[in-house]
Formats: structure tokens, C-alpha cells, sequence
């Protein structure tokens, strides 16, 4: 469908819309205007159902406004939401089966026996770089990073609490060891997304990010240990940041030395080609 008379505001309207009624059902299917209790709503709340009703009132809200708007027919606007509905259907399906893994796990007292492994036997300061390492391995496994998100967070919640680690770090964990899972993972969508916007293969494109990848995750996983131990996350900054200007120094020495040989080498070739030719 093409827009007529689009204007920056016919995108940012929907999407403030959105993100007001899915809140707005979060609350109130946690019964936020009954306790008035924000961690009891968030507790209660029900992920799907709000998704799915801020999403479909955010579709008819669009589909008037933009007609009032005059940017398009209705049938041009009936056609354009059916391609809006089909291009995320993907991620409301993996969302979907996240959280009915979440809920089979909490069903099955995950939270309580990782509660009873970790509790007395690992100290807390270490739970956050443990988080980090299994949310890592899990995503690359199953390549879904709000799958992993919907699986964990719930169990980490009353986990952290009843170990006594830091909630705050232990969330941040979950979050970036899902993030160095997906950039590592070939069955991630950021992976299949990019090899097939660059027009190379999944492997190949895997092959050239997974050394980064890496070096980045060993110096958040330090991270988390220092920060861990000592308690402050300002000495945790300053590792890390010391850290990953230690790597790029050494990376640029390794890799960066044989690519200028690389392309000496090549302008060599060329220009002996060149000659050969004239």
C-alpha cells in the first residue's frame, strides 16, 4: 500500500497507543484497580491476553485514524493491516510458546529446585554470572531470545529473592547472556535476519561475529564476578570498561596487522596483473 500525505506522527501515534492499552490491560488483568498493588499486579497479570487486546484495539484505532487522516481507502487499509497482522504472527507464536514454557515450568517448581541447589551450596555473588552463562547456552540452543526471557525472568524473580543475590544483576544477567546466545546461535532470527540481508550464509556470517561475540561475553561474565563480589557495580564498570580496551588493543594488533599484510598483498597482485597486461 502506498501512503499518501504520510506524516512521522501516523508512526509514532499507533505506537504510543500501543504500548498505553498493552500497560493498561497489564493492570488490568492483574487487578492493579481493585489492590492497587504494582508487584501483586505483576504477579497476577496475564501477558498474552493484554498483547493480544492492545493489539487488536491499536489495529481498529489505526485503521480509523489513519482514515480520518485521509491516507488511504478503507479497502487499502483493510489490505495494509492484514500485512501488518501477518509480518508479526511469527513473534506472537514464539511469544505464545515462551510463556507456556514459563508457566510449565513454574508449574513444575523450577523456581523451587533451583532454589534448593543453589541455596547454602553457591554463594550468591556467583548466581548472576551462572544466570548469565545458562540464559547464554539456552538461547543459542533454541535460538529465542524472548523465549528465554519468558522462561527465566519468572523463575529468577522469587530465585534471587529466596538466595538473596541481587535481583537487579541477576535480571541484567538473564538479558545479556540471551543477547550473547543470539548473536552466536545460527537458529536465532537476528542471525537468519542478517545472513539473509547480507545475501551470505548463516554459518559464514556465524564464523565472522562468533570471535567478538566471545571476547565480549568473557569480559561480561568477569563483569558480573567482579561486581558480584565487591558488591558495587561502579568498580564493576571500570573493569569492564578497562577490559574491553585491553581486547580491541589486542585484536587490532592480531587482526589488523594481517589485513594490511592482506591487502598489500592484494594491491601487489593488481598491480602486477597490470603490468602482465600492459
Amino acid at each position: 500500500m502506498k501512503l499518501a500525505n504520510g506524516k512521522p506522527r501516523d508512526l509514532i501515534i499507533p505506537v504510543v497507543v500501543l504500548i498505553c492499552l498493552v500497560l493498561g490491560f497489564m493492570m488490568y488483568t492483574g487487578g492493579f484497580f481493585e489492590h492497587h498493588n504494582i508487584s501483586q499486579t505483576i504477579g497476577q497479570m496475564e501477558g498474552i491476553r493484554s498483547m493480544s487486546y492492545g493489539f487488536v484495539v491499536t489495529i481498529l484505532f489505526t485503521m480509523v485514524y489513519m482514515r480520518i487522516r485521509k491516507v488511504g481507502t478503507a479497502p487499502e487499509l483493510v489490505s495494509a493491516a492484514f500485512v501488518g497482522v501477518k509480518s508479526v504472527l511469527y513473534a506472537v507464536f514464539v511469544l505464545s510458546l515462551g510463556w507456556t514454557l514459563g508457566n510449565i515450568a513454574e508449574g513444575l517448581g523450577t523456581a523451587d529446585f533451583m532454589i534448593s541447589v543453589f541455596q547454602g551450596n553457591i554463594p550468591p555473588a556467583v548466581t548472576p554470572a551462572i544466570l548469565f552463562l545458562i540464559c547464554a547456552a539456552m538461547i543459542f540452543a533454541i535460538g529465542g531470545g524472548w523465549t528465554t526471557f519468558a522462561i527465566m525472568i519468572p523463575i529468577v524473580v522469587p530465585f534471587t529473592v529466596a538466595t538473596g543475590a541481587d535481583l537487579s544483576l541477576c535480571l541484567t544477567a538473564v538479558i545479556g547472556g540471551s543477547g550473547l546466545g543470539a548473536t552466536c546461535s545460527p537458529l536465532a532470527d537476528t542471525s537468519i535476519v542478517a545472513s539473509t540481508a547480507a545475501e551470505i550464509s548463516i554459518i559464514d556470517h556465524i564464523k565472522t561475529q562468533l570471535p567478538y561475540s566471545l571476547v565480549c561475553g568473557a569480559i561480561a561474565l568477569i563483569g558480573y564476578l567482579v561486581t558480584g563480589f565487591s558488591g558495587s557495580l561502579l568498580i564493576g564498570y571500570v573493569v569492564v570498561a578497562a577490559l574491553f580496551i585491553a581486547a580491541v588493543i589486542v585484536m587490532k594488533k592480531k587482526w589488523g596487522a594481517s589485513e594490511r599484510t592482506t591487502e598489500k598483498e592484494n594491491l601487489t597482485s593488481a598491480e602486477s596483473s597490470d603490468i602482465v597486461f600492459e
